[in-house]
């Protein structure tokens, strides 16, 4: 079972930046705003926000940890593609998405 860890902090205060302290081989990065990284340091990353790519490789299981960058713009760029939709349904779809996006990380990782 994986453990899921949400770190929070105002924009520049360093949480990108502490990824500089893992090794390649332990993680994974998901790299939802195709940012690059403030250190010069190659760690495999992924560009994308896409719920099932990131899904698919959390199912994997390849990495010791996996780090979701910006994971928040998941939602707005999910919302940004429904924007001609009318109604709150997409907004249940966001909040349900990211739901499942936990959910898998916390009973398909070891």
């Amino acid at each position: 079972m994986g453990k899921v860890v949400l770190i929070c902090g105002e924009s520049g205060s360093g949480k990108s930046a502490s990824l500089r302290n893992f090794n390649e081989n332990e993680v994974g990065i998901f790299n939802a705003s195709e940012k690059p990284l403030p250190f010069r340091k190659k760690l495999p990353m992924a560009m994308s926000g896409d719920y099932e790519l990131i899904k698919h490789h959390l199912r994997e299981n390849n990495r010791n940890c996996y780090v979701l960058d910006d994971i928040g713009l998941t939602m707005a760029f999910y919302l940004f593609d429904k924007v001609n939709e009318t109604g709150y349904g997409k907004f249940t779809s966001v909040a349900k998405n990211f739901y499942d996006l936990v959910q898998c990380a916390i009973k398909e990782t070891s």
